[in-house]
């Protein structure tokens, strides 16, 4: 995950990272959590930072 997404963030007080994505196993390499799979927006991962 690129630090400056990480650091910005932070910035803003926030404590996880969430995305969106219909790519397959690429966020759980960077320490995403699958949190499912859903019609409209394919997969939801999350990070706790």
């Amino acid at each position: 995950m690129n630090q400056s997404i990480i650091s910005y963030t932070k910035e803003l007080e926030y404590d996880k990272i969430y995305i969106m994505s219909g790519e397959i196993g690429l966020y759980e390499k960077y320490g995403f959590i699958k949190l499912g799979n859903y019609e409209t927006i394919d997969q939801l991962f999350v990070q706790d930072i």
